[in-house]
């Protein structure tokens, strides 16, 4: 066809152009050095591939779930695109949920990897069993071992160090930390939160156990571990572990005082707030924090300004740090589509399109690309020695640092892959949550202070309490480790639930329609629709009918189906009966959802739903520039959602540098007391009423403009003739304005009600569901999304729905009896 094609140019046939979505294609406006790169790769990959067209896959990111919940939701919307990204702990969900296509047959067929073995032997030893595992049968392949995916150069996680700051602080600049007892030492020596000088980085938010793991590791401890038999367990409830996180809790949270005799907690990052924290990185004033290291641009740092050494040795004996990498697969389920031109590409043609993207990004040429196009920009310093050597540029090799590269080895030897089995997309949720829980007891002051042996001995054993507690957990949720003699107890238990959450809902409904159904106004007697007469009305009514049908109730009961199923995204669902509901009953995180939505509804209703009612009293009363005020406390609806949470986080910020601790202790200061910063949402005393605020802020001005409104419909004659009776303001408001406003106000009350059972949003952007904050809905969100379980998402939603349905349904009976009047003249 080639020569055909020279020979008669003017008769070739067009290339069939084929639509690949990846993700995070380079910027082509972007002038950064690593981007430019990689724009120059995507060229060569054109020149080799001209008939492959490469888009660009854009997705909604979460707050706090991290950069995967793109994927997620595009993998959930069917949008997803053809080459995936996949992290570690992610890798064994995409398998089981047949989101990975095997690539045993392109490995097989390709030039360079001939065989299966013979690609493993290329893979870095730790990638091996991460990328050649169990999965199930897809693509005509029988289940069982298959290549998954495939990883670029390792990221080995290192310890970074400031020498100037070290130099400041009175400690040698070319002599980081060796071992845990230095690391703290140095840590509490370079410390001075109220100057913006930490001593060490540490994550915080939902996943910040991702920072505990080197302590975990280099106390010999270990987050998961697969059996001989294949099954995958939590193992963080061990005496290692309670030891890592006692040293990790000293490191964040030890109490001690500042050179302004202020009470600060920790020597680290996580109690600073954001701002602070990023001023101390750009200012060079954050002394010690961990990065990553790439193999092929480990030279980027500054060896004069910035060192760089492993983790230090846990009391294992042992550096055991982070291995990742970026991993990639091909989506399984793909499917034709039509091209730029308009024309059908199968979806075959676009499957082995992506296997040459991947291909092509993990090869000997892409690499030699990414070395001369580095090398061409002057960038050469920046590559590491082994891809210098490689291509041939060892002129630049003398511009590295002593044992550089030896630190990237041993970190790579003694390294671990981060947790990539069963459902490790929670892990470090699962695992964050006793970090929390001795975070918040050191607040408390509930832990045992000193340095002394007894102290220490007494800390390490109430956090492997904790810690076992959290593996338990873990290993029933998230793995799914329950016996067969508590499933058949559970399932019992749920299928008699299904039947009285099924009568309980038919009763219901049979009570809506029979207090509803209209009835003669004298007799009292049931009548029809009188459909003829009210025809007019009936039909008003009916394009709201039709909506509400269309989005809210076809869409329930078309997926209520999901009850019954472990469902898939991709793939057969498998129907498990009641297995969803007893998986629901029996959760205690389900019910502890339950409890803190119970929490933030009694403060949303107690405080926030009397706001709106105590300010239109209030207002009605001010005798000049009403319409001023009014304006003044309408403004904040104005406002967007989303901007009324950011700027209320901002406000929370802790540290001694967040607003609102500058705020409190500048007033505290003023009486001569001492003020120590609060974490307003990372403590649970502070965090539920933290995130109730900002919404009655927000709510309480348009809120009292209704309540304005039906006070003009009171009529002045009635609060005379109180006046005349003697009755004072509050006397007035008890017996003559309440009862008139009676019927408005419980109509707001069943909608404050709903909406403040709806509290999801508000406390995913704040929290996450951290400092005992997770409502029933968020844990909903979460069981969908993150954890992929959609039948146990789907139970949840029922249970949570008939719980508001008896409410609603009490109220609705009460404003069936009520008599609606108009005001004024008519």
């Amino acid at each position: 066809m080639n020569l055909y094609a020279r020979e008669n140019p003017q008769k070739a046939e067009p290339l069939l152009k084929i639509p690949l979505r990846v993700m995070d294609l380079p910027d082509p406006k972007s002038t950064e050095p690593d981007v430019r790169v990689e724009i120059e790769l995507m060229k060569e990959f054109k020149k080799k591939n001209p008939e492959i067209e490469l888009l660009s896959f854009s997705g909604i990111q979460i707050q706090n779930i991290g950069a995967e919940s793109r994927l997620m939701l595009a993998i959930a919307g069917g949008s997803a695109p053809d080459v995936l990204m996949v992290n570690f702990r992610m890798s064994d969900t995409y398998i089981q949920q047949n989101f990975l296509y095997p690539l045993d047959p392109y490995i097989e067929k390709d030039p360079v990897y001939k065989t299966i073995p013979n690609f493993l032997k290329m893979a870095p030893p730790a990638f091996r069993p991460l990328i050649y595992r169990e999965g199930p049968a897809i693509g005509g392949l029988p289940a069982g071992k298959h290549i998954w995916m495939m990883g670029d150069q390792p990221l080995i996680r290192i310890l970074n160090w400031r020498k100037d700051v070290f130099q400041e602080a009175g400690l040698d600049p070319e002599k980081p930390p060796k071992n845990w007892d230095e690391l703290l030492d140095y840590a509490r020596r370079l410390s001075d939160p109220a100057r913006d000088k930490f001593g060490l980085s540490m994550s915080s938010g939902p996943q910040a156990a991702w920072d505990f793991l080197p302590y975990l590791w280099g106390a010999g401890g270990e987050a998961v571990v697969q059996d001989k038999d294949g099954k995958w367990r939590a193992a963080f409830g061990s005496r290692e572990a309670a030891v890592a996180l006692e040293f990790y809790i000293r490191l964040a949270m030890e109490r001690w005082q500042d050179s302004d005799g202020v009470t600060q907690y920790g020597y680290t990052t996580v109690n600073g707030d954001d701002r602070a924290v990023r001023q101390a990185q750009q200012a060079g004033k954050l002394g010690m924090y961990s990065n990553y290291m790439r193999n092929k641009t480990m030279g980027t740092t500054d060896p004069s300004l910035v060192g760089t050494a492993p983790f230090p040795v846990g009391p294992a004996g042992i550096s055991a740090t982070e291995i990742n990498t970026t991993m990639y697969g091909i989506f399984a389920g793909i499917e034709g589509r039509q091209n730029s031109d308009g024309h059908y590409v199968p979806a075959e043609k676009i499957r082995d399109a992506a296997w040459k993207y991947i291909a092509f990004k993990n090869s000997k040429y892409a690499r030699e690309t990414y070395v001369k196009t580095m090398v061409s920009m002057g960038l050469g310093r920046n590559l590491s020695p082994a891809f210098l050597r490689e291509f041939g540029y060892t002129e630049y090799l003398k511009y590295f640092p002593p044992g550089l590269e030896e630190t990237y080895n041993y970190a790579l030897k003694n390294g671990k892959p981060e947790p990539y089995g069963r459902n490790c997309q929670m892990v470090y949720i699962y695992l964050t949550k006793p970090i929390d829980e001795a975070k918040q007891l050191a607040r408390d002051g509930k832990l045992p202070e000193g340095d002394s042996p007894e102290a220490k001995e007494a800390r390490i054993k109430i956090f492997h309490r904790l810690l076992k507690a959290a593996e338990d957990r873990t290993n029933a949720r998230m793995i799914g480790h329950i016996s067969p003699e508590e499933m058949q107890k559970r399932t019992t238990v749920a299928v008699i639930a299904f039947i009285l959450i099924a009568a309980l809902f038919c009763f219901v409904i049979y009570n809506i329609w029979k207090t509803f159904s209209p009835k003669d106004s004298y007799s009292g007697r049931k009548r029809g629709f009188e459909f003829q007469r009210n025809w007019l009305g009936y039909l008003i009514m009916l394009p709201a009918l039709i909506s509400v049908l269309i989005w809210i109730y076809y869409p329930m009961v078309n997926g209520s189906a999901l009850f019954f199923q472990d469902y898939r995204v991709v793939g057969e669902s498998q129907w498990v009966g009641f297995n969803n509901l007893a998986g629901v009953l029996f959760s205690d995180e389900w019910w502890a959802a339950i409890w803190n939505t119970f929490r933030y509804m009694t403060l949303m209703l107690s405080l926030g739903f009397l706001a709106p009612i105590i300010l239109a009293v209030l207002l009605q009363e001010v005798s000049h520039g009403k319409i001023i005020y009014r304006t003044l406390y309408y403004l904040p609806a104005v406002m967007s959602g989303l901007v009324v949470i950011f700027m209320w986080k901002l406000f929370y910020q802790s540290g001694p540098t967040g607003i609102l601790n500058q705020f409190v202790g500048s007033i505290v200061h003023l009486f001569g007391m001492d003020y120590s910063p609060i974490a307003w949402i990372e403590d649970s005393n502070w965090a539920m009423l933290a995130c109730v605020i900002p919404t009655i802020w927000a709510g309480a001005g348009p809120g009292c403009l209704i309540y304005l409104a039906a006070l003009k419909g009171v009529p002045e004659e009635t609060y005379e003739a109180a006046e005349i009776d003697g009755a004072n303001f509050f006397q007035k408001l008890w017996h003559v304005t309440f009862p008139t406003i009676k019927s408005l106000i419980i109509i707001n009350f069943v909608g404050a009600f709903i909406a403040a059972s709806q509290s999801g949003g508000m406390i995913l952007v704040m929290t996450f569901g951290q400092a005992n904050t997770e409502v029933a809905e968020l844990h909903i969100f979460k069981e969908a999304y993150t954890n992929l379980r959609f039948g146990s998402a789907i139970s949840m939603a029922w249970v949570l729905g008939v719980m508001t349905l008896m409410f609603t349904i009490y109220n609705l009976k009460r404003l069936s009896k009520m008599e609606f009047k108009t005001t004024g003249n008519k």
